[in-house]
């Protein structure tokens, strides 16, 4: 077997051994069924490079680059699944580079609080992460946040960490995003009871600008709304 299948082999068993040993997660249904579904595409993958190794022919492109997309597209839903669960754990499912945490990401918001700033959603604090979220003003119920990338990026996940006390969980918000063609509505989410909210693109989307419309920041406490942390891939 090539150097691809025996990586495939090694970090695939890795990983998700190591999830499923320590996080205790072999009673997680959805878990299971992604990790079995991940498996399954790595073993078509290993077999299409045995068969085009053994006939000594080229990889067939178009079904590996098939596989590949899936594989992909199951990480992320593995990476969504238990960063909704345990969310003190780091990404290690993917090594990909968060958009907001590159200096050319212009964040701007409709208000922020002197001491919750926005600027607090670029990456996760080392120092108190319970004092590290933007809060917005308390004047009016609805608020937006509006990411400006500055040029035009794939995106192909969006991670939102809200407050972490339950009544202070954005309730009710929608993600816009602006393509070549003008701003269309990517996610529309009401009574929202999560903590962490992803939403991933099989196929990527090509986006300059994502805004995000909060129509209800929390549980009738007050009008403010609070966002702890965006990730975007």
């Amino acid at each position: 077997m090539n150097n691809l299948g025996e990586r495939i082999i090694t970090h695939s068993f890795h990983y998700l051994i190591f999830l499923n040993e320590t996080l205790s997660l072999k009673n997680n249904s959805e878990f299971n069924e992604l990790r079995k579904e991940f498996f399954i595409n790595r073993q078509k993958i290993i077999n299409t490079l045995a068969k085009n190794s053994y006939l000594n022919k080229n990889i067939e492109t178009i079904n590996f680059d098939d596989f590949r997309n899936k594989i992909k597209s199951i990480s992320n839903k593995l990476y969504c699944n238990i960063k909704e669960k345990f969310n003190n754990i780091s990404n290690f499912i993917t090594e990909e580079i968060n958009y907001l945490e590159d200096e050319k990401t212009i964040l701007s918001a409709d208000s922020e609080d002197k001491f919750f700033v926005l600027n607090s959603i670029r990456k996760e604090s080392s120092v108190n992460n319970n004092f590290s979220f933007w809060k917005s003003s308390n004047d009016m119920i609805e608020h937006w946040i509006l990411i400006d990338f500055a040029e035009y990026k794939l995106v192909n996940k969006i991670l939102i960490e809200h407050h972490s006390s339950s009544v202070y969980i954005t309730k009710q918000f929608s993600i816009y995003g602006l393509t070549q063609y003008g701003w269309v509505k990517l996610e529309n989410i009401k009574e929202n009871i999560k903590n962490i909210t992803c939403f991933y693109y099989e196929i990527p989307k090509k986006l300059k600008k994502i805004k995000i419309s909060i129509e209800k920041p929390n549980y009738s406490i007050d009008y403010a709304a609070r966002i702890k942390l965006i990730k975007i891939f």
